[in-house]
């Protein structure tokens, strides 16, 4: 028999490697907008502010991954009911294997319904300060 996880493609999983809540659709953000320092020097062509390497430098690393799954337990609830949680570590793991691991806040979560022991759910999450990739093993 099929876990309450089963055929998910992403998963959240707390700073213990728990998973939290499994993932079936999802819409994230992570805006890659660069810093425009163009000037009339420029001769009308446009300029990115760069770092020492030459890399554009992005102002805004931020992630914002708003989610529907499935939660077997009350983590999530808990934490948006107490305030107790809502910004900790969390890993997202990828179907490929590769994570991004970093300070998440939960800013939104509704319980809609129960399928198979396990609660369905929608949310947010929006990432606080800096977080790391990891590339799939």
């Amino acid at each position: 028999m099929a876990g309450p996880y089963a055929g998910i493609l992403l998963k959240i999983k707390n700073s213990a490697g728990v998973v939290i809540a499994g993932i079936k659709t999802k819409s994230g953000t992570i805006p890659t907008e660069p810093l425009d320092v163009t000037t009339d020097d420029e001769n009308g062509y446009r300029t990115f502010l760069k770092d020492a390497a030459g890399e554009i430098f992005l102002p805004n690393r931020v992630i914002d991954l708003s989610f529907d799954g499935i939660s077997k337990d009350d983590t999530l609830i808990k934490a948006a009911a107490t305030g107790v949680g809502l910004l900790e570590e969390h890993t997202l793991e990828l179907p490929s294997g590769a994570t991004i691991v970093g300070d998440f806040a939960l800013t939104n979560l509704e319980i809609s319904g129960e399928r198979e022991g396990a609660m369905e759910i929608s949310g947010s999450l929006a990432s606080d300060g800096p977080w790391t990739w990891t590339d799939a093993p």
